[in-house]
């Protein structure tokens, strides 16, 4: 089973878009792939892909972020229907004003 977190954002300047898991960058891979832009799909979900996964889009202005949590179930729990979400959805002439430090890159377990 595979995931897509979206990430729909824009500002002037062009924000840079990067995903983060637990605080850890993502690197795209086999695994992790940068689909339609900014969306983070997940390829062959494992237990080890559950965390906290956050969008983070940076211009000169500054950046601004948002965040999902991924659980994984276990195959005979029953999951509930609920309508379709977006992770983010960021529109902006600039982003606000903050501030970041460096992340270290994330390997997968």
């Amino acid at each position: 089973m595979d995931i897509v977190f979206e990430c729909d954002v824009s500002g002037k300047p062009t924000p840079v878009v990067k995903w983060v898991k637990n605080g850890d960058v993502v690197i795209p891979s086999d695994y992790f792939k940068i689909v339609n832009e900014h969306n983070l799909q997940v390829l062959g979900l494992v237990k080890s892909d559950e965390g906290f996964y956050q969008c983070i889009a940076e211009n000169d202005v500054g950046n601004i972020q948002s965040g999902a949590q991924l659980i994984i179930l276990d195959h005979d729990v029953a999951i509930p229907t609920l309508p379709p979400t977006s992770l983010t959805s960021a529109t902006t002439d600039h982003l606000a004003p903050a501030t970041t430090g460096p992340l270290p890159s994330a390997p997968r377990d």
